[in-house]
């Protein structure tokens, strides 16, 4: 008990010391303030932290915006120049098509040849076409339909073009087989000439008789849809 007597006197000597300080209207003042800056504070805290966070979210999402914003307009100004483009060539689609068609097109194929034979005045004494897959992109089993053998073609492949074989056999003099390659190398559809064969038709010669050209031949198509 006599051990607390000096600190309770203490404190009062610093009451007693500090009452006439707070007492002055200034003083007052000064401390109100403080008090009033650190509860609002304190207070404030809680009051705008949802707020701080909301608007940390909305800006959040500004940037994702934004950026996506930037991709969009990067991807409009890309199909804008591909219009661009398709837009230049677009009168020559038609023929990049006849050129390379996305299905072997056997048919026009064969009116091509007939023309060219009309035009030179030759005639087609034979043409014969490998076996050929016209619909799908698997393997398929095609029987011959005069030795009845099996045969498998191998897979076409989506990134290239498709070749098929064939021969053809032009009867004609040595100019008109001559304007016959000439014609075939000019058709409006892509055609190679692996090998051709010319032999003479009865007992004619070179010069003026009649000859057979025979012609291995491939033509090619792109599938686009398989």
């Amino acid at each position: 008990m006599s051990d607390q007597l000096p600190t309770f006197s203490v404190y009062r000597k610093y009451s007693q010391k500090l009452a006439p300080v707070f007492s002055q209207a200034k003083a007052q003042a000064y401390t109100m303030a403080i008090l009033s800056f650190f509860t609002i504070a304190f207070f404030g805290i809680f009051a705008i932290r949802p707020t701080i966070s909301t608007i940390l979210v909305l800006q959040k999402q500004i940037e994702d915006r934004t950026e996506v914003s930037e991709k969009l307009e990067q991807k409009i100004s890309a199909l804008i120049k591909a219009q661009e483009t398709y837009n230049q060539i677009e009168t020559d689609v038609p023929t990049i098509y006849a050129l390379l068609p996305d299905k072997p097109e056997v048919t026009t194929l064969l009116v091509k040849f007939e023309d060219v034979a009309v035009t030179t005045g030759t005639t087609i004494t034979d043409i014969t076409f490998d076996p050929l897959v016209i619909y799908g992109n698997t393997p398929q089993e095609i029987v011959s339909e005069q030795n009845e053998t099996p045969n498998v073609l191998a897979e076409t492949s989506e990134d290239a073009t498709t070749p098929f074989s064939f021969s053809i056999s032009y009867t004609g003099t040595y100019q008109q087989l001559s304007d016959v390659l000439s014609r075939i190398a000019q058709l409006d559809r892509i055609v190679t000439i692996s090998k051709a064969e010319i032999k003479l038709s009865g007992t004619a010669n070179n010069d003026t008789g009649i000859l057979t050209v025979s012609l291995g031949s491939q033509a090619y198509y792109y599938p686009l849809n398989q």
